[in-house]
């Protein structure tokens, strides 16, 4: 006969008391350590957005005040901001757009194994419209680039927004120039807001982070809302390591000067020993492809040249600007628009991809945007138009003066290629990848 066993009233009320008690200490337990994760996390993630800005003070005295200097010119922008300064990327380089049966079949298999696929979600998107333009193609498909080739635990998708209900989740989603709806799917939620100088911090929705250009920049978003400081890479392929040669000026023969724009105002230069020449493609149109040959077509470039140049190569169109930049010019120079969110909250990538070319760069200091830039380095290529900065920067005519010697040039070329270094795709999207909560390795 198999025996049997029997427990009192009291012994199982006990054992019932004890089991009770050992499972509300477990309880306790596992949320006081999901609360601590939780602070830590959250410590962790607004330190780094902070430790991510450029310290400055607020106390910074600029040399010239950008709002004054901002209102004689009429807007050049389409929907408040500006695409002239997208002048550098190739606007045919190919986005990959995924679609739902392989976005959903991909997504099968990362819940199902993810042991198989720890990849770290991070869907990079904007509206239609701005995903034509270079300054979107340039954040996220060169972010794409290096994470499919440097983050092995990355992937980035670059694609319209998935439709409510799409069975997508992303870790993170980087929205370029505008705000996207609030979904759970999309994990945590970055806005770039580059030059789109419309978007209002009333209008950011609870919980979304700000990737900004500047400091002050920040400042309009940071009462409410976790600013980063990322801002935009120069422009052209890193892997171009050719240097152009410093050439002595003979006796008599004049620098030859450059500055290509969209609708910033040409330098006033009186030297009779310096030609200029003043590109402005607000008048001579955009893309680059419009008025290449009319400057290059005497050195040799032809028009099939050209198109192939720009249809077989991602940085085709940088790669244009650098002919003209290196075969026309002895030194560029770099003008910031003269608009108040231009001149406080621009971005300073135009000067870092002219920096890149290895050609000599003169920077105007005008506005905060720019000043902070050239201080932040110490860069010594400057000038000044106004009073206050003249004092501080010198004038446009005494730094052409100083340019005549090949030893000047010389200096403002290695000066500018080592802030370059700073400014190139692989240091840049490193620092995004990392913002938008990226913790895996990084083999290049």
């Amino acid at each position: 006969m198999t025996p049997t066993w029997s427990s009192s009233p009291n012994e199982i009320r006990s054992r019932q008391h004890l089991n009770s008690r050992r499972l509300k200490h477990i309880i306790f337990i596992t949320l006081a350590f999901t609360l601590v994760l939780v602070a830590l996390s959250f410590f962790d993630e607004v330190t780094e957005g902070r430790n991510s800005s450029f310290d400055l003070s607020k106390s910074y005295n600029f040399v010239d005040d950008a709002r004054q200097l901002g209102i004689q010119e009429a807007p050049d922008s389409v929907n408040g901001h500006d695409h002239g300064d997208d002048f550098l990327f190739n606007p045919s380089a190919s986005i990959e757009f995924i679609d739902d049966q392989d976005e959903t079949r991909q997504l099968e298999t990362h819940y199902k194994n993810s042991i198989q696929d720890p990849r770290f979600r991070i869907l990079c998107t904007a509206d239609t419209q701005s995903m034509a333009w270079g300054s979107y193609q340039a954040r996220c498909v060169t972010l794409k680039n290096y994470a499919d080739q440097c983050a092995p635990f990355a992937h980035v998708i670059t694609r319209v927004l998935p439709e409510p209900g799409f069975c997508a989740h992303y870790n993170a989603t980087l929205y370029v120039k505008g705000i996207p709806p609030q979904r759970e799917e999309l994990g945590r939620i970055f806005i770039d807001v580059v030059d789109k100088y419309d978007i209002k911090e009333e209008d950011i929705r609870e919980g979304m982070e700000v990737i900004v250009q500047n400091k002050l920049q920040g400042d309009l978003y940071n009462k409410n809302h976790v600013t980063h400081i990322v801002e935009h890479w120069y422009n052209n392929d890193p892997e171009d390591t050719y240097i152009p040669e410093i050439r002595d000026l003979e006796k008599g023969s004049p620098l030859k000067v450059g500055n290509v724009c969209c609708g910033c105002p040409s330098p006033k230069i009186d030297s009779s020993n310096v030609e200029f020449t003043m590109i402005d493609e607000k008048v001579e149109g955009t893309p680059i492809t419009a008025w290449f040959l009319k400057f290059m077509s005497s050195s040799g470039w032809t028009e099939s040249q050209m198109t192939k140049l720009v249809e077989t190569n991602e940085y085709g169109t940088g790669m244009l600007y650098y002919s003209v930049f290196r075969t026309l010019f002895d030194v560029m120079i770099v003008t910031p628009k003269r608009r108040f969110d231009k001149l406080t909250y621009g971005s300073i990538q135009r000067i870092v991809s002219v920096m890149k070319s290895g050609v000599p760069v003169l920077v105007e200091v005008r506005g905060p945007a720019f000043e902070m830039f050239v201080d932040r380095y110490g860069y010594s290529c400057v000038y000044a138009e106004n009073p206050i900065g003249i004092k501080k920067y010198g004038t446009l005519e005494d730094a052409l003066k100083k340019m005549h010697d090949a030893n000047a040039r010389k200096q403002c070329q290695e000066e500018g290629l080592k802030i370059a270094e700073d400014f190139s795709p692989s240091v840049m999207a490193k620092r995004l990848l990392v913002t938008l909560g990226y913790k895996g390795d990084f083999k290049c």
